[in-house]
């Protein structure tokens, strides 16, 4: 019998005691702390626990440690690593308090829980923790355990260590910290999240009053400098409401980072302080104008760009601090005619020509009859005049007579790669998208490159050469004419500017894409419940915004580096775009075979 019940004890034991980590010189369960660096090298932004350098001895206060050891481990330095006697003294002293004043476990089994363990609650993960416990005092000094529990014990409010703690709350360093402070910090360990100052001050404080009283019971105050402890002023920094610039870009950057290491890591990105401060300032000024004429808006995005698809900077909502929704890369919605880009380079591939010209008037496509925007048709108008005022009936026929896979091809040439519906109305832009990737479809053309992929981590390669972007020249003069002549008069500055804008049905989304030098930028205005807004339209309150931004950003750019093509070689003209050497004679209207036709015979009529 004493055998048979030995072989069971084996059996249970053996994948318990299997499962014990065989090294105790580094944790094996750790988050890592990834910080985002600016462009210029300079922190901004911080995900993962917040972590400090590691605490020494010399930093830490005397009554610091007397606080922790009072309240948490009284006989730490006399057990060896398991203590019977403090386990029963913190039931009784529990069971006296109706509540748990003391705990059970020494600091060397929490170390062993933090590091090797988690929070998991069983028998099983109790013989563990024991054993690790045993172990970690064989191979450590008692000051060496209790360093690295200090600086790898949770804090509350994503704080690792007592360093970060001591800052985050008090700012700062451990050795400054008061004896009132001392024991707010030691008190917490045992509930970090209830117990955080910066969410309630109340529990803080009266967990502190807990752990003055047992510094008091263990020796190592009297009753009198307690009492003044309690006096002291306590002074906690504030969590912050004011999320910290660059909040929207850090969040999808960081979305965008591949990365299963367990180290802390720095990662330089793209971002642009100084063009994010400028994005801040462009949208708070617009916004207060238009919500002071009732224009019904409530949301906004922008998102600039280099023509290489460096995201420099991002906003993704007017308020960070009430929403972690980026509606520069999260939401989908519709473009409107700013998607008619894809529309005609689709046209142009397949033979049409931006002087090329067409008859406006009511259209009917397979029972849908779409309208423009006031309502008028124009006559006669030139393809580069229809995109420049936005009319949709020229527009949607084009879209029927190129069909909507060349469409697709078009947007998935320059990097959409949303799903998008081969239906008639595709050519008005009713396939949601997110600002994001429709920016960088036009980056594409500023680039002069196929599918520029917007990037925010500077380790993205961009070095690799890119298919040339057929038909450029041709897209940047019906671009330059929206800006110039059309619908996005708003954004235009003294140097040339190219963009589309774009209006969903019931003004729901108003969109302004364009770019200047090597600066691409989008906005997008609407409601997240897609209520209609005002009469907002894209050439309004998005153009806008455009214009603000960009007048300030320019200045600021550096120059623009050459994007590298595949195909036939591309020239600069001194107005500041990339024009193409088509080398295709100006022989006139083609008919395009199998396709409706319904443009004039004749160009350059009235």
């Amino acid at each position: 019998m004493c055998l048979t019940a030995g072989l069971i004890l084996v059996a249970w034991l053996w994948p318990i005691l299997d499962a014990v980590p065989t090294r105790i010189d580094e944790p094996v369960r750790r988050d890592p702390t990834i910080v985002l660096l600016a462009a210029d090298g300079k922190p901004f932004a911080e995900f993962g626990p917040h972590r400090q350098p590691p605490v020494t001895r010399d930093d830490l206060p005397d009554h610091f440690i007397d606080a922790l050891l009072s309240i948490e481990d009284r006989r730490y330095y006399q057990h060896f690593g398991i203590d019977p006697f403090g386990m029963l003294r913190a039931g009784l002293r529990n069971a006296r308090a109706g509540q748990i004043v003391e705990g059970g476990s020494t600091i060397t089994q929490q170390l062993a829980k933090i590091d090797f363990l988690g929070g998991e609650q069983s028998f099983e993960r109790k013989i563990r923790e024991v054993i690790l416990a045993l172990r970690l005092e064989a191979a450590y000094s008692k000051d060496e355990i209790l360093l690295r529990y200090l600086n790898h014990a949770y804090f509350g409010g994503g704080t690792i260590g007592l360093a970060a703690a001591s800052d985050r709350y008090f700012g700062k360093k451990p050795r400054a910290l008061g004896v009132r402070e001392s024991a707010v910090l030691a008190g917490l360990i045992r509930a970090p999240s209830l117990l955080n100052p910066q969410a309630s001050v109340e529990r803080a404080t009266e967990r502190a009053d807990v752990v003055l009283a047992a510094m008091v019971d263990a020796g190592k105050l009297s009753p009198q400098a307690a009492d003044a402890a309690r006096r002291e002023p306590l002074s906690i920094r504030s969590a912050g409401s004011d999320p910290d610039p660059g909040v929207w870009f850090a969040q999808w950057a960081v979305s965008t980072l591949r990365y299963e290491g367990k180290e802390d890591m720095s990662v330089r990105t793209t971002f642009d302080p100084r063009l994010q401060s400028i994005a801040d300032t462009a949208v708070r000024g617009a916004f207060a104008g238009a919500r002071a004429k009732g224009a019904g808006v409530s949301q906004v995005a922008l998102v600039a760009m280099r023509r290489d698809g460096a995201v420099l900077s991002m906003v993704g909502g007017l308020d960070p601090g009430k929403t972690q929704f980026n509606r520069a890369y999260q939401a989908r919605r519709q473009p409107g005619s700013a998607f008619k880009l894809f529309v005609y380079l689709a046209g142009l591939r397949l033979g049409y020509r931006p002087d090329d010209v067409v008859m406006d008037m009511p259209v009917n496509i397979d029972g849908w009859s779409p309208k423009n925007y006031n309502g008028r048709y124009y006559g006669y108008i030139s393809l580069s005049e229809a995109f420049a005022r936005s009319v949709n009936t020229i527009a949607a026929r084009l879209g029927n007579a190129v069909g909507a896979s060349a469409i697709i091809l078009a947007a998935r040439d320059l990097g959409i790669d949303a799903d998008l519906n081969a239906v008639g109305s595709l050519a008005l832009g009713t396939s949601g998208v997110t600002l994001l990737d429709l920016t960088g479809a036009y980056a594409s053309v500023a680039a002069g490159v196929m599918a520029v992929e917007p990037y925010g981590i500077e380790t993205h390669s961009t070095a690799e050469s890119r298919p040339r972007l057929d038909h450029r020249g041709e897209l940047l003069e019906m671009l330059r004419m929206v800006v110039d002549q059309g619908t996005g008069r708003r954004a235009a500055l003294n140097q040339p500017v190219a963009g589309k804008t774009g209006t969903s049905q019931s003004y729901r989304d108003a969109w302004f894409v364009g770019f200047a030098g090597d600066l691409v930028v989008g906005v997008w205005v609407g409601n997240d419940d897609e209520t209609p807004m005002h009469g907002i339209t894209g050439g309004s309150l998005p153009a806008q915004i455009s214009h603000d931004f960009m007048e300030k950003a320019l200045p600021l750019m550096p120059a623009a580096p050459t994007v590298a093509q595949s195909g036939p070689a591309a020239a600069e003209t001194a107005g500041g775009f990339f024009v193409e050497e088509t080398g295709k004679a100006d022989n006139g209207f083609f008919e395009v075979a199998d396709q409706p036709l319904f443009f004039r015979e004749q160009r350059g009529a009235d």
